[in-house]
Order: structure tokens, then sequence, then C-alpha cells
């Protein structure tokens, strides 16, 4: 059986096709460096602060997310967005992503620990406070403790496991995809506006390339 091939689609579903691999892939890849997916020598990401038990979650809801943003963007270029519109969104959304680098930060120097095991840090969500049943004494550091119990997931849950726990594994995971998609939407919309001036300047250019147009001759006396 053969498998059918782009070709063998109608232009409407083709272009779909094409789309949706565009969009949820390329802007994915492009991205790759900024969503911590792809390692380049001198630039450390955002993620690799995060905890090693949200990482591969957050890299394709990350990606996932932008694509759904470029989609966005690409349906408001084709629309007459005014410039003062633009200006309130970019206002607005530059002040929501300064809040929420607030409140991550807060959650992550609350609720993130970064014991080193061989000389790597790596860093580990904990909860409000220890299991009854941890074996790490009272009185011992979050850190000695985490490097005490090794980092398999059935050690840490040992200590820190629970509602606790998954309310800030989901604070801290929500605000990670809330910053990362707010960023690449303040991006969308310098875009905007960039293609909102590059369109007026080829509008000006194009008019004075038009000779003016010759006064009529005056009319012949008899």
């Amino acid at each position: 059986m053969r498998l059918p091939r782009l070709s063998d689609l109608p232009p409407v579903a083709r272009r779909f096709v094409l789309y949706g691999g565009g969009f949820s892939v390329a802007v994915g890849i492009g991205f790759a460096p900024f969503l911590g997916n792809v390692k380049v020598k001198g630039y450390h990401s955002m993620l690799e602060l995060f905890p090693w038990q949200l990482q591969h979650v957050l890299i394709p809801l990350s990606a996932f997310l932008m694509g759904l943003v470029a989609v966005g963007v690409q349906f408001e270029a084709g629309e007459r967005v005014a410039a003062s519109r633009i200006r309130r969104r970019f206002r607005a959304g530059l002040g929501a992503m300064c809040l929420g680098f607030f409140l991550f930060t807060i959650l992550y120097f609350e609720f993130v620990r970064l014991p080193s095991f061989g000389g790597t840090t790596v860093a580990v969500i904990v909860a409000d406070s220890r299991n009854p049943g941890c074996r790490c004494p009272p009185g011992t550091g979050d850190e000695a403790c985490i490097q005490s119990l090794s980092l398999a997931p059935e050690a840490i849950e040992s200590c820190w496991d629970g509602p606790s726990l998954r309310r800030r594994e989901i604070e801290l995971g929500v605000t990670y995809l809330l910053l990362t998609g707010g960023f690449a939407s303040l991006i969308g919309l310098l875009v905007l506006r960039l293609g909102q001036q590059d369109r007026r300047r080829s509008g000006r250019a194009g008019r004075g390339s038009r000779s003016p147009t010759p006064p009529p001759a005056a009319s012949a006396l008899h």
C-alpha cells in the first residue's frame, strides 16, 4: 500500500499540513537554544536552572506554546492593527512579564534547592515541609538531605511528596510557561510593529517615486 504524498492532497489540505508542520516543528527548532533543548557554548538557558522533575515536560509544552504564538502573529499580520493598539498590548504584556518574573523568582528561591553531586549542581523542587517518614534528621538542611537520599524519584518523594509538592510543581511550571510564552508574544508584537513601519516606508517611497502630473495645457484663444 502506497502512503499518500503531500502532493496528493487538495490545495487547502496541503497548505494546512505545511503550516501545521512549519509552526509546530520549525518554530520549536528555531527557539531550541532559548528553550534549552539545544546547548550553546557560553549560554545557559532558563530551563537549565529548572528542577529536573519538570524539564522533560516543559520543553515540548514550551515549543507548542511558541508555535501557538507564531500562529497568532501570522494571523494578526494579515489584519490592519492600529499602532496604538500594538503599543498598548506591548506595554501591558511587558508589565505582566515583569510581575511574572518577580513571582517566579520568589517561588524559585522558596521551593527549589541546589544540591551538588560530584561537582554538578542539580535543581530539585521541595515542598513546604518534609514527610514524617523522611530518613533525614530534623536538623539536616534540605541540600544535605537530598545529597544523602540521591536523586531517585522515590527517594525524593520519601521526604517531599503529596499535594504540597504537586502544587509547587504546577506553580513553577505555569510561571515558566507564562514567561516563555509572554516573551514570544512580545517578540511577535515587535515583529508586527516593524512590519507596519516597513509598509509605511514603502508607501512613502512609492508616492515619492511617482512623477508629478503635468498641468493641463491652456486652451487656445479663438
